[in-house]
């Protein structure tokens, strides 16, 4: 084989290897024109949607795909991508052909023509269902966890009330007959009572910190 020949068969094996790259990468790429009608889209996302080519490319636009929110948030975005170049970080939820929902991840640029007119996105894009279902099962425990907390700190404070308010009446009404050892007693009971209730407000702070914004202050460090 000539040199020339040689170096078509290169060439034609890296293009095929870029294309398989391209659409078998382990995440999402697709192209958008103008008007958000996808140009391109590689097979690793057309399997996580469950479309064909034939349904996808130039039939449907990515705004199809959105949720409500995830529509409101492209009608922002994608003028955005279009004058500035880029956007990152854009999470949507994609509605699959199924009807099931799939979560990701967008980042975007712009490729435009010599004279700087859009022609079209290079965009790709991250599955991160199985991380959104995670967050979202924490967020349930979590939910449990401060209504059991709640539960179990209400429980508590109707006998703690009790034991403070026995005591009290117990020392007030008859304390000019107990000796000073009861009286004594009975106050470190009402302390303890009292000293229960601040724990059981204490934990329910505890419970709800995950929910509580970050605050600065001021710390000694002598």
């Amino acid at each position: 084989a000539s040199r020339g020949q040689l170096g078509e068969q290169a060439l034609v094996v890296a293009s095929a290897e870029i294309k398989d790259l391209y659409q078998n990468a382990p995440c999402g790429y697709h192209s958008l024109n103008g008007n958000g009608l996808i140009v391109e889209m590689n097979n690793t996302w057309l399997e996580w949607i469950g479309y064909s080519r034939e349904e996808v490319i130039n039939k449907m636009k990515f705004v199809d795909l959105l949720t409500p929110n995830g529509q409101e948030l492209y009608s922002r975005s994608f003028p955005i991508l279009k004058a500035q170049g880029s956007v990152s970080n854009l999470e949507f939820q994609i509605v699959c052909k199924n009807g099931s929902s799939l979560f990701a991840i967008v980042n975007a640029t712009a490729i435009r023509d010599k004279y700087g007119n859009f022609i079209k996105s290079r965009s790709t894009v991250f599955n991160i269902t199985d991380r959104h279902l995670a967050e979202e099962k924490v967020i349930a425990i979590n939910n449990e966890l401060e209504a059991f907390t709640y539960s179990v700190s209400h429980d508590l404070r109707a006998p703690l009330r009790s034991i403070d308010g026995y005591s009290k009446i117990l020392h007030e009404d008859y304390g000019a007959v107990l000796d000073s050892e009861a009286g004594r007693i009975l106050q470190t009971i009402r302390n303890n009572a009292r000293r229960m209730g601040q724990l059981i407000d204490d934990l329910l702070d505890f419970s709800r910190l995950g929910r509580k914004e970050l605050e600065r202050s001021s710390v000694n460090m002598y």
